[in-house]
């Protein structure tokens, strides 16, 4: 082998053995690194786990809640249904306010449902709108 080519070979395995040590300490710098973002990865993953759970069991409490609202919701309804079917003369009532408070006359009032005139103004003068600053008494 040529004398010359030594020196050079020689430098050259230590230029590449400089480069490798470099390599290595990068490589553990980023493995470290990485070992860091892993554990801040599994901090966030048990609180998101736990934040989960709580959401889990409110939204199963919310649905017992509302569960129990539409039993509630249910039972006043059939509550209102017997009340109405025990007050007859109340649903007729009831529709004729409904008619006023849309504006209905009085004798179209009398004609669908039944009343009498008396009836029929009485009804008038309690649920009609009236316009603003106009009272009851400013009509007797």
């Amino acid at each position: 082998m040529n004398a010359a080519l030594l020196p050079v070979l020689v430098l050259a395995v230590l230029v590449l053995a400089a480069c490798s040590w470099g390599l290595f300490g990068r490589l553990r710098a980023l493995d470290r690194r990485l070992r860091e973002l892993q554990a801040q990865q599994e901090v966030t993953l048990r609180r998101l786990s736990s934040e989960i759970g709580a959401l889990c069991a409110g939204a199963s409490g919310m649905g017992q809640h509302l569960s129990r609202m539409e039993r509630q919701m249910r039972r006043l309804h059939e509550r209102q249904d017997q009340v109405e079917m025990r007050e007859p003369m109340s649903r007729e009532y009831h529709q004729a306010i409904k008619l006023i408070r849309k504006g209905i006359s009085l004798d179209e009032l009398m004609e669908q449902c039944g009343l009498a005139r008396a009836e029929a103004e009485l009804l008038m003068r309690l649920h009609r709108e009236e316009p603003e600053g106009r009272s009851l008494r400013e009509e007797t």
